[in-house]
């Protein structure tokens, strides 16, 4: 029993290492390029650095198609902006690089006050937008920053209740003309965007296509969710951190999609024809710029190309894009435990479509999971429950053979056979329901459902941590804002009193450390959302409720 509960401190005290490393250690800085005296050379270089190799076609036998020769001119006229919206978005799509700008979801908000403003996609500190196009040789260099005229007086679309289309046109001098058109419908976070390249001039383009998808760079503080550039090539989802976008690393296949995913929000690139591409990411100062590389076209003179596309702005969320195809819901990743926790989700959301409050439905989660759970606690506590009877004549023989570690292991083992107790049998049981535990531990992090869901009284988010009151003060091992945790430090008091309840280990170093394990946990959770801690906290309640009565039933019996 001293084995397995040395082995349990061990593992433990390992699993609060690994947290505070993850959560409170500073993390290393992320290298930045250095900055280019011009932030749209700077943009250009870094889309040529993307290809890794020069193109194949040489200027004599392919052309170079130039940039407007009046493109400082051209930018002295103010752009035109178009809206385009539905009962779900808002986006800004500007003449500068028929890039969109904005993007506005009108289901949430930046902040859970009534005052806050709906929550950017795409905000202003993108330049000029997302949804930029480029060619992997660089032919025809400036496109980025070209002019692309809309081909509609009307600048307002609303798609609220019919759909609504429009196209921006650029024409390069050498007669290369391309198009984007936009589409939105009713009700749908999908975007048609389709881009048409017709060559009007009297060279071939050989050239490989490139959709791109900027995005600000997002960090994380909890590292549960990943937060950067993500697609589903052939069947598998593929990441691409900080590390993989320096090594310009690529994923070969048929892409299915690209995009930018944060814990909540996601923003995504969908080709509609599916083939044989190229998954990558690059960072400029604080922008990635998700891509997907087509292969190499040869456009003769006369001829025209269409890359049809769908874009997603909005939820990561496993309801809304379950109902979505192309695969998008594959972008929702709840970890190692991915199925438990999906099934986790479904059960909560049905939960509360009977009683609409997230934190009610926690609670009758967990509190389910505990019911069907019941006969291995039962059994658990049985075990302990024996133990503890034993602890006396286990702390007789460590005081008898304390200078004989060999024969008193010998003696505890054969005390262990003679009153029929299995001191494994108390962590088998617990063992066992860990992947729950993991599963509903991300699944309630990473849920969008509890972003800003209030609970009751002080609890308005259950997305963020527990404060009562707000203080100016700053609190050591606290993030802001601060305030009093309640709930944090009832679940501490709950770990406690599970932690008196248990028979203590015969040895006293590992029994201050056991005892210690509840006071480490409350300053851990300190800055977890208050949904996770509700969930502890409830476990921990039903946990002493099923030991309490498990050891009352033994001892009358």
């Amino acid at each position: 029993m001293d084995q397995v509960r040395l082995l349990v401190a061990v593992v433990l005290s390992f699993f609060v290492l690994f947290v505070w490393s993850y959560f409170f250690a500073p993390k290393p800085p992320i290298d930045q390029k250095q900055t280019q005296t011009s932030s749209a050379d700077t943009k250009t270089t870094e889309n040529t650095d993307l290809t890794k190799q020069p193109a194949t076609q040489t200027p004599a036998a392919t052309g170079s198609f130039s940039a407007t020769p009046e493109v400082k001119a051209v930018k002295s006229k103010p752009y035109k902006v178009v809206v385009l919206e539905n009962s779900l978005f808002r986006a800004e799509i500007t003449e500068n690089g028929g890039a969109i700008r904005s993007v506005i979801t009108k289901n949430f908000k930046e902040r859970v006050d009534e005052t806050s403003p709906l929550k950017e996609l795409v905000s202003a500190n993108l330049k000029p937008g997302t949804l930029l196009i480029d060619f992997k040789g660089n032919s025809i260099p400036g496109i980025r920053e070209a002019r692309f005229n809309v081909a509609t007086e009307a600048t307002h679309r609303d798609a609220t209740n019919s759909s609504q289309s429009f196209n921006l046109v650029w024409t390069s001098p050498e007669g290369l003309k391309i198009t984007k058109t936009f589409t939105a419908f009713p009700n749908d976070y999908l975007i048609d965007y389709k881009v048409t390249i017709e060559n009007n001039s009297d060279r071939a383009l050989n050239e490989s296509f490139i959709a791109s998808l900027s995005s600000e760079l997002q960090e994380e503080k909890r590292t549960f969710a990943y937060t950067g550039p993500l697609g589903l090539v052939d069947k598998e989802t593929h990441e691409l951190d900080s590390d993989d976008i320096e090594d310009k690393k690529t994923i070969n296949g048929p892409v299915k999609w690209a995009a930018y995913v944060t814990r909540y929000f996601m923003s995504a690139i969908v080709p509609t024809q599916p083939g044989e591409a190229i998954f990558t990411a690059t960072k400029t100062d604080e922008i990635v710029d998700t891509l997907i590389e087509y292969p190499s076209i040869s456009l003769q003179p006369g001829q025209q190309v269409e890359f049809p596309h769908k874009v997603y702005f909005g939820p990561l969320s496993l309801k809304v894009l379950s109902d979505i195809s192309f695969d998008l819901v594959k972008a929702v990743n709840f970890g190692f435990f991915d199925i438990i926790a999906r099934y986790a989700l479904i059960f909560m959301n049905f939960i509360y479509s009977f009683i609409p409050n997230y934190g009610v439905a926690i609670i009758l989660l967990t509190v389910c999971i505990k019911i069907v759970f019941w006969p291995l606690g039962t059994k658990s506590y049985k075990s302990m429950n024996e133990m503890k009877k034993l602890q006396p004549l286990i702390m007789e023989l460590r005081e008898k053979y304390k200078d004989d570690k060999k024969r008193m292991n010998e003696e505890t083992m054969g005390l262990y056979k003679t009153y029929k107790v299995n001191p494994v049998s108390g962590c088998l049981p617990v063992l066992i329901q860990m992947p729950i535990f993991f599963a509903l531990y991300r699944m309630l992090y990473q849920s969008i459902e509890l972003r800003h869901a209030p609970f009751m009284g002080w609890i308005t988010d259950l997305s963020a941590p527990d404060r009562l009151f707000n203080f100016d003060i700053s609190i050591p091992f606290m993030e802001a804002p601060y305030g009093i945790p309640v709930m944090t430090l009832l679940m501490g008091a709950s770990m406690l009193l599970q932690q008196k309840m248990s028979p203590p280990p015969g040895d006293p170093t590992q029994a201050k450390m056991m005892m210690m394990m509840p006071v480490i946990f409350t300053f851990i959770f300190i800055n977890f959302s208050s949904g996770l801690v509700l969930y502890w906290f409830v476990n921990n309640l039903i946990s002493i409720f099923q030991q309490y009565f498990t050891n009352v039933k033994l001892n009358n019996s």
